[in-house]
């Protein structure tokens, strides 16, 4: 049989909420009946009056609170929720009223606040008798005008309380050495021989209606209650009657449920907007919430925002945040911090996951793999004092073990091959980068397999801004071969672009195959001479020069002009241009420098 549980409109009314919470007042209306409570347990201290609760809240919907707003903002809490199941929130409260410790029926409907009432109060909290009350008042006030009048206290107070009341038979000091008979007898004076004076009421309308020579109200009240309620203040004692409360929720998780329009979720897999009613929701893992009526609203324990992948609006762009923290404090760090080495002063912003994924259909061409797409990321970003540490990157996405995005540059055909970008920073500083991807250039290079030619590119950045890139090829190079004239041995490639064309920039041993180039370059046994040539260019439309026109040669090498045998040191590769049957032609001419 279900278990009947009451609901929370039992024990509380939305009516008695703050009303700083009026916002908020409709939806609870909803909220509070739909919430019930179970394992409500109340105790009570004898001495302090405090009262603790335990409850557990209880919710078999999910809770959803509408926030005022033109676009229907909800506030979640139970962001988790599954239909068919139900979610518990634990609960603590404690509840302290100071001045009922000493005044256990005291009610404040029928306490006007009037400086009477204080004073009456006072005197039933501190149970001082009168003779103890009068005793005070004289060793406080009149011990110095005792001593000013060459007279004891007792005596001063007897002729100032005879000079202000005229009684019907005047006090006189008794022949007695102890102050609390003597006091006692006073007392007794006051209501003897035609007197009928009220201690009490005689120390309120004597001494605390008015400032005066013995000092102001204040001073006066404070110092008749200081031995009887121990270093009494009035500052103190209005703390009596401000009630104090303390409650805990814990491990408390809210969500904000933003409309359609703005945020649409989406499948972590396939990045396809989910269709139907589903909302994306920004989740704040509030771990313990705490409130105290001292110091107001406060988070115990790692507290984190995250938001499920959801494209913005209609644009494609997909926005994807995990695990967000925010520290402000001034004594403590959030673990991310200090494991960064940052002082206890950091104030900032922690991030373990923030991503913007770009639209697929940026990428939807031949080249690419279906839905291959590239996101710009973020991991275990800490920003704010100290600077900026944690790793930027942009990935790319396909589907694949292997992701890898495919750009063609040029009419001839380079096929850029990009696969990841990614910049470790720690405290503003460079420390570790990584670049990845490929080139092919068809059909220029091939590899030693007769294949086109796929370059793996790897490089890295540093603080300085330097920047060193490298390129292999599993099977090694093929060399280009221009026929009938030479063959080019790349040994390293770089990429760049100038005056709008792309190139690959090598430094490559180059090979006359020319007969006439053979001769001329003192050819043995028909064997070509291979140059060394540390800058040549591959340009994007086929053609390619080397860098600057003309470069010192590292390694000497023989030219045959008939019986003469010269040493060339710097070899030249210019244009000409020339006309021909009435046409202007550019001629490409190589040179030698002795």
């Amino acid at each position: 049989m279900p278990r009947y549980l009451p609901p929370l409109s039992v024990l509380i009314s939305p009516d008695e909420l703050p009303q700083s919470l009026s916002f908020l007042k409709g939806g609870l209306q909803t909220i509070f009946s739909e919430l019930y409570f179970k394992d409500f347990y109340a105790s009570r201290a004898y001495y302090s009056n405090e009262v603790h609760y335990r409850i557990t809240l209880v919710s078999k919907s999910k809770i959803a609170i509408g926030i005022d707003s033109p676009d229907n903002l909800e506030l979640v809490l139970n962001p988790g929720f599954v239909d068919g199941s139900s979610s518990e929130f634990p609960m603590t409260l404690a509840s302290y009223w100071p001045i009922k410790k000493y005044i256990e029926n005291f009610d404040t409907t029928n306490f006007d606040f009037s400086f009477r009432s204080f004073y009456d109060l006072l005197l039933a909290i501190s149970g001082a008798e009168e003779s103890l009350l009068l005793l005070d008042l004289i060793n406080n006030f009149y011990e110095e005008l005792g001593d000013v009048n060459s007279q004891d206290s007792f005596q001063a107070f007897i002729d100032d309380f005879n000079s202000k009341n005229s009684p019907a038979t005047p006090i006189t000091r008794p022949l007695l050495d102890d102050s609390s008979l003597i006091v006692e007898d006073i007392i007794n004076q006051f209501s003897s021989n035609g007197n009928d004076y009220d201690v009490t009421e005689l120390i309120f309308q004597d001494y605390l209606l008015e400032d005066d020579q013995l000092g102001t109200v204040t001073f006066k009240l404070e110092s008749l209650f200081s031995v009887s309620l121990g270093n009494f203040n009035l500052n103190n004692f209005s703390n009596l009657f401000i009630p104090k409360a303390r409650a805990s929720l814990d491990n408390l998780t809210l969500g904000l449920e933003f409309p359609r329009a703005w945020l649409k979720p989406v499948d972590p897999t396939t990045l396809d907007v989910v269709e139907g009613d589903i909302k994306s929701t920004l989740t704040y893992n509030v771990g313990n919430l705490i409130f105290d009526s001292q110091t107001g609203f406060e988070f115990n324990n790692a507290d984190s925002f995250s938001l499920t992948p959801s494209q913005i609006g209609n644009t494609g762009l997909i926005l994807e945040v995990t695990n967000l923290k925010l520290d402000l404090k001034d004594d403590t760090n959030i673990p991310e911090a200090d494991s960064y080495g940052y002082g206890p002063e950091f104030k900032g912003v922690y991030a373990q996951t923030a991503s913007i994924t770009l639209p697929k259909r940026w990428f939807d061409n031949a080249e690419n793999n279906p839905n291959t797409t590239a996101r710009l990321a973020g991991y275990d970003i800490l920003v704010g004092t100290g600077g900026f540490s944690g790793r930027l990157a942009l990935e790319v996405i396909d589907g694949t073990s292997d992701p890898k995005l495919v750009k063609i540059i040029g009419s001839n055909g380079f096929e850029v091959g990009f696969t990841a970008f990614d910049i470790n920073f720690e405290r503003n500083k460079i420390v570790s980068s990584n670049i990845v991807g490929q080139l092919k250039i068809p059909p220029k290079l091939k590899d030693a397999l007769g294949n086109d030619a796929v370059v793996d590119v790897r490089g890295h950045l540093d603080s300085d801004g330097d920047f060193l890139l490298t390129a292999s090829e599993q099977n090694g190079f093929a060399p280009i071969e221009i026929p009938e004239v030479l063959k080019i041995y790349i040994q390293g490639v770089e990429l760049g672009q100038e005056d709008g064309d792309f190139f690959i920039g090598t430094t490559a041993d180059i090979e006359f195959t020319n007969p006439i180039m053979g001769k001329l370059l003192c050819a043995d046994n028909g064997t070509p001479t291979r140059i060394a040539l540390p800058a040549i260019r591959i340009y994007s439309n086929g053609n390619f020069e080397i860098v600057g026109g003309g470069i010192p040669l590292p390694t000497n090498f023989g030219l045959c002009l008939g019986p003469v045998n010269m040493s060339i040191t710097n070899l030249n590769f210019t244009s000409h241009q020339q006309e021909y049957q009435g046409v202007m032609r550019e001629y490409k001419c190589w040179g030698f420098v002795e």
